[in-house]
């Protein structure tokens, strides 16, 4: 009997020096890294070995045991008012085994597992109520395989996306539904910054269209109206702009501006609704330059030619009459009248001449 007693007395004593907590706080363990590897001491420079209750000044607090200065098996957190936050596996200082993080009502929050310290197979995300928000996969840390996540509009309707991944980038096809399955976008990878991507209206209507390369806008990008016409179709190199071209609602271009190094230049057209040219000219560096056209939006026909130098009138100005010949020309310097001016009648014949001196009338003759 007395043989037995001491047995017993042996067991709990040996037991509850295993289950024995040191109660320390946050501050007073000292971390050190060397490489990869993070080592745990007390305030005396002693590695930490057994179990640990390691609290911070707010009364949150881990369990937590530690072999040889690294953490080893189970470690769960909990805040305040002792509801459990995490709860995760340690082998050799790294991540190994089951994780769960909590909600403040307990449920599962998140759920995964690690493989030496990289998350591995399904990872799955839930709400408050239980419902599953996310599901990912990974293989040796990185996104692999179809992944699965809802999403909610500002008006808390929700959506749903799915992607896929290969090596830890996107790949193939993504795409986001309505809860009626209705396509809002849909993208084709090559990679995580090269893809073609389309969006939706909800009338099923594309909305727009375009091409990243090496996360850089590049092509065509066109977007629409929601009854599906054309507004405008922009041509992007390594995200710089080197043309735009606008629509009117009955398809006909209104205005088509090219650009290099994100400034205008070369030609520039603008039409009517009815397709009839309006205006023609070009730019450089930013700046208009050369002659330029405008018309007549009934007819087409020439109306008036101006000279730009950066932008400002330089050189000869002319305007045509009805019967297409020419009505007014003379000639700008800095953006005002210069020199002789010459008026037409119909018939082309000389009726006035005005001279001009930096924009101040200088004399006026006229003819009959």
């Amino acid at each position: 009997m007395n043989r037995l007693k001491i047995l017993l007395i042996g067991c709990l004593t040996i037991t509850s020096q295993i289950v024995a907590q040191n109660l320390v706080m946050q501050n007073d363990i000292v971390e050190q890294q060397f490489g990869k590897q993070i080592l745990y001491k007390d305030s005396n420079n002693n590695l930490l070995n057994g179990y640990y209750k390691i609290a911070d000044n707010r009364g949150n607090f881990i369990d937590a045991h530690f072999k040889n200065g690294t953490k080893e098996g189970i470690q769960t957190n909990y805040d305040y008012k002792e509801r459990k936050l995490s709860e995760k596996s340690f082998k050799n200082g790294k991540t190994h085994g089951k994780y769960k993080r909590f909600h403040q009502n307990g449920q599962v929050n998140v759920q995964g597992e690690f493989v030496n310290g990289n998350q591995e197979g399904k990872w799955e995300y839930f709400n408050d109520k239980g419902e599953i928000e996310v599901r990912e996969f990974y293989k040796s840390g990185k996104a692999e395989g179809k992944w699965w996540k809802k999403v909610r509009t500002n008006s808390n309707i929700a959506s749903f996306i799915t992607e896929n991944y290969k090596n830890g980038e996107h790949y193939g096809r993504s795409e986001q539904k309505d809860a009626d399955g209705k396509i809002e976008w849909e993208r084709k990878y090559t990679n995580d910054g090269s893809y073609w991507h389309k969006s939706y209206y909800s009338n099923g209507k594309p909305e727009i269209e375009k091409n990243l390369k090496d996360y850089k806008l590049d092509g065509v990008q066109k977007t629409w109206n929601q009854n599906g016409i054309l507004l405008s179709m922009k041509t992007f190199s390594k995200d710089q702009i080197q043309q735009e071209i606008y629509y009117y609602k009955n398809g006909h271009k209104d205005q088509v501006h090219n650009y290099s190094y994100g400034k205008k230049e070369d030609l520039f057209e603008r039409y009517t609704e009815k397709g009839i040219k309006l205006e023609v000219g070009y730019y450089k560096h930013g700046f208009k330059t050369g002659v330029w056209k405008n018309f007549d939006s009934e007819t087409g026909r020439l109306i008036t030619e101006r000279t730009y130098e950066n932008n400002v009138l330089n050189g000869i100005y002319k305007s045509y009459n009805e019967a297409n010949k020419v009505s007014t020309e003379g000639s700008y310097k800095n953006g005002e009248q210069d020199g002789i001016w010459k008026h037409y009648n119909l018939a082309g014949k000389l009726i006035q001449e005005t001279e001009y001196q930096i924009g101040k009338e200088i004399s006026e003759k006229k003819y009959k």
